[in-house]
């Protein structure tokens, strides 16, 4: 049967999809790898119990049966929602009521109702920063490319840099196109790069000005899971929506993302999530209103997460300083999430051949090129050259396979 042209864009498998489809063929064709492509969180046993400990009390209430029996307000099962409310009121005094909430099937979810809520042919997406989570731009069911940048570079130390928005050429594309919505992750996946404070702020007036929603997709940010290494400005602005989830703190089975930001745009965005999903698991909203309520649980996130994944990052950079040496290549300044983001400019193969060559290793990574943002306009290839590698992973699979890893790129170095 023929689709339409959108549904051949949602099923078409390029970019992340068709290697995250080529990694699942491989896992499942019986061949050991050392996988550091994952993007599933680690499941922290202490962490775990929380979730636990309230799902039994949940269970033992009268409230059980008509929580998991019956449908419930699109917005979110109620109780939660009171809780989400008092939570970032408290946290962070944002002047919040309920209205400003909203509960969704994962973050992702938000962002897609978000992005075709607002974008289309006649008001494209914009992305910011390049390169980022690779969603916004499936997610967006326009045929239309989205708006996008070259990202500046700047080497911050002999083998770390940075990505910089180029604001400037932000602005000269808002006074020249009508604009959608923005949308960015902060920190960002996959490179674990935080926006600037300032560019933040700058954003923010922009979509005042020209009358536009953002949504931070805060997946990795403060409150929970809070992984990140710098302080995160929070600050809620007018036309603003924040993403949070729970995902990456021991709930992803339960699809649960949190929005919170511009009454007028979540009004609209709920009446999107009615018509497309009703609501929510409210078995999870329930466990999580336990939670935020009887544990200090950004401590627990805190405690239990930060530091690990900081650990493991520091081992990537261990290894590859011991393998790469003074050779040129440069690891992202992480200051957050899940992942490592290795740029190495003067790679003599693309970041395709080398992560084919890395399989036939047993090592799985993913490609950098797949989360440049329209990467085919990219005039410096070099720009390219870049790697995503998770963090998940065990301490000695990172080891193992960092090492086989960089001593593949050395093989195209030297």
């Amino acid at each position: 049967m023929d689709v339409s042209e959108i549904g051949k864009k949602i099923t078409q498998l390029t970019g992340v999809r068709a290697i995250m489809a080529d990694i699942k063929e491989s896992l499942g064709a019986g061949k050991s790898f050392i996988n550091l492509s994952a993007g599933n969180p680690l499941v922290i046993p202490e962490i775990g119990e929380l979730w636990k400990s309230s799902l039994s009390k949940i269970m033992e209430t009268p409230d059980f049966d008509s929580i998991i029996g019956r449908y419930g307000d699109s917005q979110g099962y109620q109780p939660f929602v009171g809780v989400v409310k008092d939570y970032f009121r408290q946290r962070y005094q944002w002047d919040i009521s309920e209205r400003n909430i909203l509960i969704t099937p994962g973050s992702q979810a938000g962002i897609f109702y978000g992005t075709n809520m607002f974008c289309d042919q006649s008001q494209p997406l914009l992305l910011p920063l390049n390169p980022d989570y690779t969603g916004y731009k499936s997610s967006w069911v326009s045929l239309e490319d989205p708006l996008t940048v070259v990202p500046n570079t700047s080497i911050v130390s002999p083998h770390t840099f940075k990505y910089q928005v180029d604001v400037s050429r932000i602005r000269q594309i808002l006074t020249q196109k009508k604009v959608g919505a923005m949308a960015f992750s902060r920190p960002s996946n996959p490179t674990g790069n935080v926006l600037e404070d300032d560019v933040f702020h700058e954003f923010a007036s922009m979509a005042k000005e020209y009358d536009f929603p953002i949504f931070v997709d805060s997946a990795y940010s403060e409150p929970f899971p809070g992984i990140t290494d710098v302080s995160v400005d929070m600050s809620l602005y007018p036309n603003m929506v924040y993403s949070f989830s729970l995902s990456k703190c021991g709930l992803p089975g339960e699809r649960m993302g949190v929005l919170v930001g511009d009454e007028a745009v979540i009004d609209k965005l709920e009446c999107f999530q009615s018509n497309a999903t009703i609501h929510s698991s409210r078995l999870g909203q329930a466990i999580a209103a336990d939670v935020l309520t009887e544990y200090d649980f950004e401590s627990m996130c805190q405690r239990y997460l930060k530091d690990l994944y900081f650990k493991k990052r520091q081992c990537v950079e261990d290894v590859l300083t011991h393998v790469l040496g003074d050779l040129d290549w440069y690891l992202h300044v992480h200051q957050g999430g899940l992942f490592s983001w290795l740029w190495v400019p003067q790679l003599k193969r693309t970041d395709l051949e080398l992560y084919a060559e890395a399989k036939e290793k047993g090592v799985l990574v993913v490609p950098g090129s797949m989360f440049f943002h329209n990467a085919e306009s990219i005039s410096n290839k070099e720009l390219l050259n870049c790697f995503r590698i998770s963090l998940t992973a065990t301490d000695e699979d990172i080891r193992s396979g960092v090492q086989i890893f960089a001593e593949t790129i050395k093989d195209h170095l030297s």
